[in-house]
């Protein structure tokens, strides 16, 4: 079956979404840096987040880390499109 359970489609879509998450975290980071940090308090419970003195992201591991959060997205993707095709779609 074509369509919304499709798993390539699922993989596509997952590792677009969290990747285009990860830029505009980072993104964010880098533009407000303690106001990144606050929210990641309040998400984090629990656990004492503290300011590094100089926190920068070369090419390198930006790179990595899009690749990283892309392939995520794409596992996450394609097991969210499995559980949805088995679900929904098995015989009753």
């Amino acid at each position: 079956m074509k369509g919304i359970y499709d798993i390539k489609n699922a993989a596509i879509a997952g590792g677009a979404i969290v990747t285009v998450l990860y830029v505009i975290c980072v993104a964010a980071f880098a533009i407000a840096p303690q106001l990144m940090l606050e929210l990641a308090r309040t998400w984090f419970h629990g656990i004492v987040l503290q300011q590094a003195s100089a926190i920068s992201i070369g090419p390198v591991r930006f790179v990595a880390g899009l690749i990283a959060s892309a392939v995520a997205g794409a596992i996450i993707g394609i097991v969210f499109a499995a559980v949805c095709k088995y679900v929904c779609c098995k015989e009753k």
